[in-house]
């Protein structure tokens, strides 16, 4: 996965930028979080500040669906449909400039960079090679297209000349992670098989290069975080212990394991993987038994519970759960102890901040004071678009909400810059035009307090 490693400012990590240009256009430094403009709805007029703007940019009546929200200026758009990745100038997607096929439907993406300096301290005067990870399925296999944004001073934007540079199929398995030095492209990607009983490795030319098995079931999740002086890759849940593992020469390097259960459990159940990138937004590590949540800080071996009957869908940073028709967030606290400055007091502050049915976990942008996460469900109206910002405080935290809609169809992400917001469909693009004097109606939630185990 991507380290922690900064590019120069005109090509910035993109994780880096993500956040950074986020959080300047939600901020207003008055402790309060607001992010889309004013806009009445009906199921007729979806408000008179808004734009419709047909989506053209395939030529053809099918859905396009949008593979990263557009927060960094230098990212183009990024969209698939038809069995290939579609590569945009604008955000409006009116004009194609490069179509790449894909052996099968989209399912999901990783990216990350090589520093090709020699010199991993030195992100000033370093030279980047960009790579995305695209995971596509035919009805047979699974592949991995690897693509390469060659650095060409004669290119206004590197991800314009984004060349597909190999490609191998997987089999029936998920890619768990992809290990990289970071300094060369020397990429390994470990793949899990369907049965989850074992990992296959292959190496740079996708050629399988070794295999492994557990022995029993263990389900694997990318994981990107320092723990006892080694970064682990990825972990697993084997339905008693949360087992984090590091990866070395072809191998699964166990650096912790954690006791949830004192029995294994039928049901097992990790993030799950369609969203790699993920990985570096999660702080702590999540598993479900078939009727327990289990939170999990890895460094200070903490574990809270939650009753959960039926889980649904979590957001990547492993804060904000769906389940029981319920949204519900949980984030461990490290204060330092009055009495010892040296040492960590460990708490948690957690609550259920809505209830809905059915709901779409779309996108999300985790941060250490805020939180904001985006959701949809279909209402008797229409299509529902949610804004949730949760505020972390010195006194604790404050959760506010905006909705948008009804739409006539599902919203699958959007675009924010200093004067719109705009909402992406599989047909159209809704575009607000953001006051920067007048302040959105946000609504406080009432939060509710999860009951506790």
């Amino acid at each position: 996965m991507t380290d922690s490693a900064k590019a120069p400012q005109a090509k910035v990590s993109l994780k880096t930028k993500l956040i950074s240009l986020f959080a300047a256009s939600i901020l207003f430094f008055s402790g309060t979080v607001f992010l889309f403009s004013n806009c009445t709805s009906s199921p007729e007029h979806i408000g008179s500040d808004c734009k419709i703007i047909p989506r053209q940019v395939v030529g053809e009546a099918l859905p396009i669906h949008m593979i990263t929200t557009l927060l960094d200026p230098y990212v183009p758009p990024l969209v698939y449909g038809n069995n290939e990745l579609i590569i945009c100038s604008d955000q409006y997607l009116q004009k194609v400039e490069k179509r790449i096929k894909l052996p099968g439907e989209y399912v999901g993406f990783d990216y990350n960079y090589i520093n090709k300096s020699g010199d991993p301290n030195n992100a000033v005067s370093a030279n980047f090679d960009y790579y995305y990870f695209i995971i596509s399925q035919s009805s047979d296999s699974k592949y991995i297209s690897v693509l390469k944004c060659f650095d060409d001073e004669k290119q206004s934007n590197i991800f314009l000349g984004m060349e597909k540079v190999k490609e191998f199929s997987i089999g029936e398995s998920d890619l768990v992670a992809i290990l990289t030095d970071q300094l060369k492209e020397d990429f390994t990607f470990v793949c899990q098989d369907k049965k989850q009983t074992g990992v296959s490795f292959y190496n740079n030319n996708g050629t399988l290069t070794k295999t492994i098995h557990f022995g029993r079931k263990i389900v694997l999740s990318p994981y990107d975080f320092k723990i006892k002086q080694k970064v682990a890759n990825c972990y697993g849940f084997d339905g008693k212990y949360i087992l984090i593992y590091s990866i070395e020469h072809y191998s699964l390097i166990e650096l912790d394991r954690i006791l949830l259960r004192n029995s294994y459990s039928e049901t097992i159940e990790v993030f799950n993987n369609n969203r790699m990138d993920g990985a570096t937004d999660k702080w702590y590590l999540s598993a479900y038994d078939g009727n327990t949540l289990y939170l999990v800080d890895p460094l200070e071996r903490k574990v809270q519970t939650y009753n959960a009957s039926k889980f649904i869908d979590q957001f990547p940073d492993s804060e904000l759960f769906y389940f029981d028709n319920k949204l519900s967030f949980s984030r461990f606290i490290h204060e330092k102890n009055k009495t010892n400055p040296e040492k960590y007091d460990t708490y948690i502050i957690d609550g259920i901040i809505d209830q809905i049915e059915n709901a779409n976990l779309i996108c999300c942008i985790g941060g250490t004071t805020i939180s904001t996460y985006c959701v949809g469900y279909w209402s008797e109206k229409g299509y529902m678009f949610i804004n949730y910002n949760i505020v972390y405080g010195y006194s604790g935290y404050e959760v506010y909400k905006k909705e948008y809609g009804p739409f006539k169809d599902v919203i699958t992400t959007f675009f924010i810059d200093d004067y719109s917001i705009g909402l992406y469909s599989n047909k159209n693009i809704y575009e607000f035009k953001i006051d920067q004097v007048k302040v959105p109606p946000y609504r406080v939630l009432d939060v509710k307090l999860l009951e506790q185990k």
